[in-house]
Formats: structure tokens, C-alpha cells, sequence
């Protein structure tokens, strides 16, 4: 379901097709989904908000339209199935939870342009081995893998573990390391 005068999908179900002319996926548009295993969001795309993909649990595959720019509150939190995510370059925020409690994801770069991750972003996320962080980030919300009991590495750009420990990330600083 469309709303057309926003150009917002505001309900899908596991055969959802969004349409090229969809600007914003909606809040709880594909809450509890949980047939829902893969989704191509479109480049007509901007915004994901806030609970969208929440408990999809068996969403194993997404294609995040490049022109992206917000990944709401909770937007794919509890998608156990996700083992992968590619963020596009597009994005500039990513919202508190936005993918926590994605138990089976294994490793996430954060891309360049990001320059806000949230509170607990990708909490519980306990397959999740490694991190690669960017230059962008200006503010880092509390602890965003808070309860990542499986991370072993955090990689910033050289230069940056302090900045981003003083942000959030002071309970990683053991296995934070710079790149050239």
C-alpha cells in the first residue's frame, strides 16, 4: 500500500515489489513480515524509517538503493536472517538499533559519508566479527555494538581511535585499530 501523495510505501508483505517512484519506505511498513526473505529497495528510494524491516526474521537478502540516506530507528533490527549488509555510500545517518539483534551478521562497513551512528546501532549482533568504520563519522551514540560478544575488531582511519573512543566507542578500545 502507497500512500501517493507522500510517494511512501506504507504496508508490504513478502511479495512486495516496491515501485521506481517510492521516495521513502514507512515507518512498521513490513513489521513482523516474517515470510519477507529478500527485498530490492530502489534508487527513487531516500529514507528508511523508523521499524520498517523489524522482525523479518527470515530477510536474508537486501539491496539498499543508492540514494539512501537515512536508515531509521530499529529499521532492521531482529532480521536474524541477515548475514550481509552493503550500505551505500548515500547514507548519512544510521538510526539507534538500526540493526541490532541481527544475530547472524558477520561483518559491516560503515561507508564514507555516514557521519551519525546511533545509540546501540548494531547491539546483539552476535555473529558480528569485524568492523570497519570511516573518516565521516562525527558522532557516535552510546556503545553501537553494545552486547557484540563475538567482535574482534574495530578499524578506524589512522588518526581517529581517540576521537571515535571519546564518541562511544571506549568499551572497544582494546581491539580498535588504526589503518593507514
Amino acid at each position: 500500500i502507497i500512500e501517493t501523495a507522500t510517494k511512501t510505501l506504507i504496508a508490504g508483505c513478502k511479495n512486495t515489489i516496491i515501485p521506481t517512484d517510492v521516495t521513502s519506505i514507512g515507518e512498521n511498513s513490513f513489521l513482523g513480515c516474517t515470510d519477507l526473505t529478500s527485498i530490492t529497495i530502489p534508487e527513487s528510494v531516500t529514507s528508511i524509517e523508523d521499524s520498517a524491516f523489524f522482525s523479518c526474521l527470515r530477510l536474508s537478502s537486501i539491496t539498499i538503493g543508492s540514494n539512501v540516506k537515512s536508515i531509521g530507528m530499529s529499521a532492521f533490527g531482529v532480521c536474524s536472517g541477515l548475514t550481509t549488509v552493503t550500505i551505500p555510500n548515500s547514507v548519512t545517518n544510521i538510526g539507534n538499533q538500526a540493526f541490532a539483534q541481527c544475530f547472524n551478521l558477520t561483518s559491516i562497513t560503515i561507508p564514507n559519508g555516514v557521519t551519525s551512528m546511533g545509540h546501540t546501532a548494531f547491539q546483539s549482533c552476535s555473529g558480528l566479527a569485524s568492523v570497519t568504520l570511516p573518516d565521516s563519522l562525527t558522532h557516535i551514540d552510546d556503545d553501537p555494538f553494545f552486547s557484540c560478544k563475538n567482535l574482534s575488531v574495530i578499524r578506524v582511519p589512522k588518526g581517529k581511535k581517540e576521537t571515535y573512543c571519546e564518541m562511544g566507542l571506549e568499551p572497544w578500545r582494546k581491539i580498535i585499530q588504526e589503518e593507514a
